[in-house]
């Protein structure tokens, strides 16, 4: 009876070989499986195993959303380095600015003095200012302090 059970197994997984299979009693009132038509058998319908396929829906669905995330991630990590950058600039802008606004304090505190005040020309020559070249090179400056500097 094992060895027949096994037997019926064994044709109910091999699905894809497909072949009619037959069923009937024998005279000691045992059933009977065959490939083999016989008075008074009855076919048995087999329906086939579904077929697994390598990646399930849910699996595609994973992958999919999985994706998803590493480009949001990839974005998320450009906008975060994109950030850095634009700070780093902004950083450097405000230390040269610094440095303008202390450049442009001592040129103010040279030229309040008094004395005299000397500039190289675009020729390469050196000159003194004039009281008024040095009132306008104030203001100039003092300009620019007031709108750049704090």
């Amino acid at each position: 009876m094992k060895r027949m059970l096994g037997t019926v197994i064994l044709l109910l997984i091999v699905g894809s070989a497909y072949a009619e299979i037959y069923t009937w009693k024998d005279e000691n009132g045992r059933t009977v499986y065959s490939q083999t038509q016989r008075r008074g058998a009855q076919a048995v319908e087999l329906k086939p195993q579904p077929q697994i396929s390598s990646e399930s829906e849910t699996d595609k669905t994973k992958t999919k959303t999985t994706q998803q995330y590493l480009e949001t991630l990839e974005q998320s990590n450009d906008a975060l380095e994109q950030a850095r950058a634009d700070a780093e600039q902004k950083k450097q802008r405000e230390a040269e600015l610094k440095q303008r606004c202390q450049d442009a304090r001592k040129s103010i505190e040279l030229l309040q003095r008094g004395g005299t005040t000397r500039f190289q020309k675009e020729d390469g020559s050196w000159t003194h200012y004039t009281p008024e070249q040095r009132a306008d090179q104030r203001k100039g400056i003092q300009k620019l302090i007031d709108e750049n500097c704090q």
